[in-house]
């Protein structure tokens, strides 16, 4: 692969998957509450008035829940002997603080709902039993827009172009499924805890963060669809999507099967992905370059103790110089490349692994710092013109070409002063230092261990302090160097 061929890989090939989600639609953003009870208010289960009293009038006092079937009727109270019909009905009823208790049933145009429907500050959305409250709309509709604080729990939403959406306040949201359609849209300056929370055969974003709006997510799955519409833009889809300066915290949740990005962080946005999994099996529709990581513009990203696995596309890649992506204890697996990076990259105590041609590909002007990690793919590290590569106490591994190549940039393996502790073998090559003409690369390459007995080295596979220069090409040895180049030992 020419220098050349990389610089288009560092681009990604994906470039305008990464421009439509600049371009796409920024969600709103919303809140949470807990309901209250006055004073002198009775406990749910209470007999005497209190809220879970049958006969406790909503339209009366304000800790009693508004409650709804499918079966009521909008001309009824909305207490649980009389329910109202609609959560239209309810959502006009309701009060900052008051809690909307849907009954089992769909909840759709059929039955009298209009969509979007618009959430009161503070207004909190329950199901009475959870999963069993459907609302359900369709692909060219908003379902809900929260307003301001509110809370949703235990509903399943299903078909909107965005099922949930807010622009202020504080949302809370526990124990929902979203299936079909758009998931979670934030923007403006709204936050968000979520938990618990599925988002299945999703099309569009799972989770899309603008604006100043800031999310915390626990515990949760986000799965594309396997079987995309035809005439939808399935390779569009992706888990979770940051633009703006927003940002976030993901914890604990599975992405899997969607057309483009696991998760992708835009503009100046900044987001920590942590004991995640990203999987991405063969996709049935026909796609530009697949990628589970993306970073662009000004955006960071942290991944923590994760798995990515990528069978028909890139595990990670940073598009832009002022691009950052960190990866720690994470594992980065069967994926084409393994990482593309433009940006500034940062590599510790992880793993790239069994990835299907390279590991690292490090574009012009980058600059990463790989540290206790492992790669061990064929080739393994390859850093083009102008890129910066320190390398410590690594194993950097390949069973053919070489384990590292270095083309004109400047690599730091390990210094006198600071040796590098890596382990470095490649089964053809350990590695290739290549300069242009007229022009001289050195690498720093002290206290490292190679393929012992082979150009010189000792037993252990270690090298005295010396400096050896090019040329000296070979297929088959721990380094092969063109002319203008060197390596210090």
């Amino acid at each position: 692969m020419t220098s050349r061929t990389f610089a288009a890989l560092g681009t990604f090939a994906i470039s305008a998957a990464l421009a439509a989600f600049v371009a796409a639609g920024a969600g709103c953003g919303s809140s949470g509450a807990t309901a209250s009870t006055s004073p002198g208010g009775s406990r749910p289960g209470d007999p005497d008035g209190g809220p879970s009293d049958p006969g406790c009038d909503p339209g009366q006092r304000a800790e009693c829940p508004i409650v709804t079937s499918p079966d009521g009727s909008d001309a009824s109270p909305g207490t649980a002997a009389r329910p109202v019909r609609t959560l239209k009905r309810a959502l006009a009823m309701a009060k900052k603080g008051q809690t909307i208790s849907l009954g089992d049933g769909a909840y759709d145009t059929a039955n009298g709902e209009r969509w979007p429907a618009k959430v009161g500050d503070g207004v909190i959305l329950e199901a009475t039993t959870a999963g069993k409250a459907i609302l359900r709309g369709a692909p060219d509709v908003d379902g809900l827009v929260f307003e301001g604080a509110g809370a949703i729990r235990g509903i399943t939403l299903g078909a909107f172009r965005t099922a949930l959406s807010a622009s202020a306040g504080t949302l809370h949201a526990s124990n929902i499924r979203i299936s079909g359609g758009g998931g979670v849209a934030l923007g403006g300056s709204a936050r968000a805890a979520l938990s618990q929370i599925t988002l299945d055969g999703i099309l569009g974003a799972g989770v899309r963060l603008a604006d100043q709006a800031r999310l915390e997510m626990n515990h949760g799955t986000i799965r594309g669809t396997t079987d995309p519409p035809l005439d939808t833009d399935a390779c569009a889809n992706v888990g979770v999507r940051l633009g703006g300066s927003s940002t976030a915290t993901v914890n604990d949740v599975t992405v899997t099967s969607l057309g483009s990005f696991g998760i992708v962080a835009l503009d100046h946005a900044v987001a920590t992905l942590s004991n995640s999994t990203l999987i991405r099996t063969p996709y049935p529709r026909a796609c530009a370059k697949l990628v589970q990581i993306g970073v662009a513009d000004h955006a960071a990203l942290t991944v923590e103790g994760s798995s990515v696995s990528d069978e028909t596309g890139i595990g990670a890649v940073v598009r832009d110089e002022s691009g950052k992506l960190e990866l720690r204890a994470t594992k980065i697996v069967q994926s084409d490349i393994g990482i593309v990076s433009n940006g500034r990259l940062e590599l510790q105590k992880s793993v790239v692994e069994e990835c299907r041609t390279g590991g690292v590909h490090l574009g012009e002007k980058s600059y990463a710092i790989i540290a206790g990690s492992t790669i061990a793919t064929s080739p393994g590290i390859r850093s083009a013109p102008d890129s910066t590569l320190l390398l410590r106490k690594s194993m950097v591994v390949s069973e053919t070409g070489y384990s590292i190549r270095i083309e004109n940039a400047h690599g730091d393996l390990g210094t006198a002063k600071e040796p590098g502790g890596n382990h470095i073998f490649g089964k053809e090559i350990g590695l290739v230092v290549d300069s242009k003409p007229s022009s001289t690369t050195l690498v720093q390459a002290s206290g490292n261990s190679w393929r012992p007995k082979v150009q010189g080295s000792d037993v252990y596979g270690t090298y005295t302090a010396q400096l050896v220069e090019g040329p000296q090409i070979t297929n088959d040895g721990n380094f092969s160097l063109s002319e203008g180049s060197a390596i210090q030992f």
